[in-house]
């Protein structure tokens, strides 16, 4: 019904949010201010009483690499994307430690696992910020980098051109096609594939993507301007446009159920 039921509290710039059953859960947070951000945390929560979870009453998290995001639960493993450095950090989903910390592209921002359960983590690279235009410059180029669990230190990449950060990582729901958007358009890669695609999928700027799993519908986002409305946009999941409609300021997600 859309109502709040609690609230959980004791956590430090909560960003992403995971679990593996429906009593557990992770959540990373950035710690430190915006000029010297320290190592990030994967805080456990109790879903059964909605708190963080403790040990002693000590909260119950790991420490990880700076600025951590969106992280996936795949193999019995949290594998968490450290966006402000360039690894994986891997933490033991039954014994709640950190296992190893995996060396990936430059600025990972998230970890998804297809239908043979790999996984590929989408890097943006570093972007350094300067006083004068363009005001931002890509100092790294951004990847896709693909790595079984069972052999995490054997990995394939793709490299993106120099220019422009990569972002928006998705997969559809058979888990074989992955979406991702780069240089103001969206992108579709088959998991099979061992190049990146030239051609966009949807010459679109989207603020927001999902995809419809009762019939593979894909649902774009746009927003204009920060102050005024915006769209959503409704495709076939070959990329054709069906229909479109108003939505107020920012759409920029999805969820379906």
């Amino acid at each position: 019904d859309f109502k709040s039921v609690t609230t959980i509290n004791g956590l430090s710039q909560p960003r992403y949010f995971v679990s593996t059953t429906a009593a557990k859960g992770y959540v990373t947070e950035w710690r430190g201010p915006y000029t010297n951000y320290l190592p990030g945390r994967l805080t456990f929560l109790n879903l059964s009483t909605n708190t963080v979870a403790t040990v002693g009453g000590t909260p119950l998290s790991v420490t990880v690499g700076r600025n951590p995001e969106q992280p996936v639960a795949a193999a019995g493993s949290i594998y968490v994307p450290n966006s402000l450095d360039n690894t994986v950090s891997v933490v033991d989903d039954e014994l709640g430690t950190l296992t190893r910390t995996l060396p990936v592209g430059d600025g990972p921002q998230a970890v998804v696992e297809d239908k043979n359960g790999n996984l590929w983590v989408l890097c943006s690279g570093f972007v350094t910020y300067i006083n004068t235009p363009p005001y931002v410059v890509q100092s790294s180029p951004g990847s896709l980098v693909r790595f079984s669990p069972t052999t995490p230190t054997t990995q394939f990449k793709l490299t993106f051109p120099a220019t422009g950060s990569p972002s928006g990582l998705h997969l559809n729901p058979a888990r074989d096609q992955l979406y991702y958007s780069f240089g103001g358009a969206e992108y579709q890669l088959p998991i099979t594939a061992t190049v990146l695609p030239a051609a966009p999928f949807i010459r679109r700027d989207l603020t927001g993507f999902g995809i419809d799993p009762r019939d593979n519908a894909i649902y774009g986002a746009v927003s204009p301007s920060y102050s005024s409305n915006g769209r959503f946009i409704r495709y076939q999941s070959t990329g054709a446009p069906i229909d479109s409609f108003e939505v107020k300021v920012g759409p920029n997600g999805f969820v379906f159920y």
